[in-house]
Order: structure tokens, then sequence, then C-alpha cells
């Protein structure tokens, strides 16, 4: 299969200004064939969290996906524990949290 991209780069500007944005790429996981979307970052400018700019980013990453052929979409959520507001938006626009982030400090 060939991809139209491998890479995903969104960024959301009004008024010429620049919201937030949204990176991410499809991935083949090690243990299946299929691809996977998987984001990298999205940032909303604390002044305009609870607009429309993430759900407008996250849909147009969800289009992008299945246009490459990605058989799952994988958001993920690393900057709070579950019930954030980006967890609770990615829940109403039907992703279901399918798992856990965890870190260790390397120093």
């Amino acid at each position: 299969m060939r991809l139209m991209s491998d890479q995903y780069v969104r960024v959301y500007e009004q008024d010429d200004k620049i919201l937030g944005g949204m990176v991410g790429m499809s991935v083949q996981p090690w243990f299946s064939n299929d691809l996977y979307a998987v984001d990298i970052a999205l940032f909303i400018s604390a002044k305009h969290r609870g607009s429309l700019a993430a759900a407008r980013l996250i849909k147009d990453f969800v289009v992008w996906a299945k246009q490459t052929g990605a058989k799952q979409i994988r958001p993920g959520v690393t900057t709070g524990a579950p019930g954030t507001a980006a967890s609770r938006l990615y829940q109403a626009m039907g992703f279901t949290n399918c798992g856990s982030t965890f870190y260790l400090n390397a120093r």
C-alpha cells in the first residue's frame, strides 16, 4: 500500500494567528501488518482551550488517518490523569480509553 503521507502536521489559525497545532504519524506496529495513526502532540494556546480548535484539529487528523489506510486511530493524553479536559474531549468525539501511559524520571 502506498501512503499519501506517513506524517501529519497541521496548525489551526484564526485571524492570521496560530491558536494551536497537531502532529501525528502512521505507523506499523511490530505485532501487525496494520497501520495505526498516532499523535505526537496536540497543543492549543491556553487562551483558546475550550474553543473548537482542538476538536477541529482532531477531526482533521481522523480524516487524514482514514486516508492513509489506518486501521486504528490512537491519540494519547500524557499531560495529566484521566478525566482531564483532553480526555473528555476525545471520549466525546467517540474515542475509547484503552490503556495507561507511565513514566519514570531518568535522573
